[in-house]
């Protein structure tokens, strides 16, 4: 029966985004209430030209204590990354235009 929603298979999701300096940056999370799983999204949003810059991030909406350290795993490329509170990024639209993270 297709044009029927599945309430049973509905995921909650909350949505936290972060001040960066970078304007043509834009960096959010997402968090499924149910399970807990995390993923944080950063972009590039300058199809033209490489962006860089620090990202602050709010700990306490990743469900990580003050000062944490934790990993992510970018499903992009494979990579994995230690990071905290505070980072940097270099995002190039010809090569990598964003980061899609699972957080550990």
């Amino acid at each position: 029966m297709s044009g029927y929603i599945n309430l049973k298979k509905i995921i909650y999701l909350t949505t936290n985004y972060y001040k960066n300096e970078n304007d043509k940056i834009m960096v959010y999370s997402k968090r499924d209430v149910q399970t807990g799983n995390i993923v944080l999204i950063v972009i590039n949003l300058d199809t033209e030209n490489t962006q860089a810059g620090p990202i602050n991030l709010d700990l306490s909406a990743l469900g990580k204590s003050f000062g944490a350290s934790f990993m992510v795993h970018d499903q992009v490329d494979g990579q994995s990354y230690m990071w905290s509170r505070d980072n940097y990024v270099i995002l190039d639209p010809k090569d990598k235009v964003a980061h899609l993270f699972v957080v550990d």
